[in-house]
């Protein structure tokens, strides 16, 4: 028993281990090659041979684990609880995820199934071919199924990266050190005799892709550099300025983000500022960006018009109108008070808004014709309506703009990438 509760306890030490090592390598990483910091869809450029090193190198410490490891525990209690953590898992995802409990169930019974031949045949267990055949059955089974999730954790490590900053590449590898645990009879199989030369073959391997994927980080016409730049235009006050945002949601500092096409913006100098890159409103957070005084152009904005503002039950009902400008590709409304609002109904069709502070209309698609919009709110309260009109490309007059070169590319991973943003605020007493 004493054996039993070391061996389960052992695989959340390895788990800590290839989690905080791979976070520390993919951080050396990322402050040695800027070019890690910026991200596709897919995520960084090299991410699959840089992921596969990951996983290798998180192999070879799990292997120096596994022989320390087994220098005071028997091979059956490591396979044990490595069964236990497996089943335990799937009993919890089982109702709790049930989409994702597969991904438990269905490794562990194979791998239980050869557990149980090797206990209850001890004497053919020891015969090399049929014990090979047995357990190659759960080893491909498991690496079919976990394979894949683990590829699609690494590409969502990259999107989610993108977005905070935080060195998430370690992200499959918790994945990694349960499926080693799971996979202890193999592991013993194909080294019996204990030997390092497996720990040093998987090192050696992981150092190769993480160069692979070092080398193929670059910049080129089919591998773009991505950036952005929006023009901002305050239409209320006629000021503007130019904003970029790219590598600062990716951990850089504000002095990095400029490069040989977004540069030409800010020649005059540029001012640390935070900007949401999300005006839909999906994501709320502020990442630091650049900004720079650009020149205000004459452009139409959406008009928003007060159609009824009536006494109701208490409060009082707001219905809004909103006439998009010629152009606009998108238009974004938030609407505000110190207390709670509730949108009511949209273009007279009754809807069961969340009551909030700031409540969200998005219009999208080059909307033509009037919107209306029935808002709940508390009488006495001002209520600011602030409309953002977006218009795809930047402004094509009052400035001259040099074109990307052919191994760059405008970012498509914000609501806002190379785009005209118009401004205008009502206030409501």
């Amino acid at each position: 028993l004493l054996g039993l509760l070391a061996a389960f306890f052992t695989v959340v030490l390895g788990l800590l281990l290839v989690v905080t090592v791979g976070t520390g390598v993919w951080w050396l990483l990322r402050l040695w090659n800027s070019n890690l910091h910026m991200y596709a869809v897919g995520g960084w450029y090299g991410a699959a041979w840089t992921a596969g090193g990951l996983v290798l190198l998180s192999l070879a410490l799990l292997a120096v684990l596994h022989l320390l490891w087994r220098l005071r525990l028997s091979m059956a209690a490591l396979a044990a609880a490595g069964l236990l953590w497996w089943g335990a898992l799937a009993l919890l995802t089982a109702q709790a995820l049930p989409g994702f409990g597969y991904l438990f169930a269905w490794p562990l019974l194979p791998a239980a199934l050869a557990a149980a031949w090797c206990w209850w045949q001890p004497a053919a267990a020891q015969r090399p071919w049929p014990r090979a055949l047995v357990l190659a059955v759960p080893a491909f089974s498991i690496l079919l199924l976990v394979a894949p999730f683990v590829f699609g954790l690494t590409v969502f490590a990259g999107r989610m990266e993108g977005m905070t900053g935080l060195p998430l590449a370690a992200l499959p590898l918790p994945f990694v050190a349960l499926v080693w645990a799971l996979l202890v009879p193999q592991v013993e199989f194909l080294t019996p005799q204990r030997r390092w030369w497996q720990p040093a073959l998987l090192l050696t391997l992981a150092l190769l892709l993480l160069a692979v994927g070092w080398t193929r980080s670059g910049f080129d016409p089919t591998h773009p550099k991505l950036n952005s730049v929006v023009y901002w235009l305050d239409a209320d006050t006629q000021t503007a300025r130019w904003i970029t945002v790219d590598d600062s949601r990716s951990g850089r500092g504000t002095s990095a983000q400029l490069d040989e096409w977004t540069s030409q913006f800010f020649s005059g100098g540029a001012t640390p500022t935070t900007f949401n890159p999300w005006p839909s409103g999906w994501f709320t957070a502020e990442y630091p960006a650049l900004q720079a005084a650009a020149p205000a152009i004459e452009m139409p904005h959406s008009q928003v018009v007060v159609l009824e503002d009536s006494t109701l039950e208490g409060g009082r009902l707001l219905r809004l109108q909103f006439t998009p400008a010629a152009g606009v590709q998108d238009f974004y409304v938030q609407v505000q008070s110190e207390d709670d609002l509730q949108i009511v109904a949209v273009n007279g069709e009754s809807v069961t808004g969340q009551p909030a502070p700031s409540v969200r209309l998005n219009a999208y698609g080059r909307p033509q014709t009037p919107i209306t919009l029935d808002v709940r709110a508390p009488a006495g309260s001002p209520v600011q309506v602030q409309v953002n009109d977006r218009r795809i490309g930047l402004p094509d007059s009052g400035f001259a703009v040099t074109p990307r070169p052919d191994w760059m590319a405008a970012a498509p991973f914000n609501d806002i990438s190379d785009s005209t943003i118009v401004a205008h605020t009502l206030t409501i007493e």
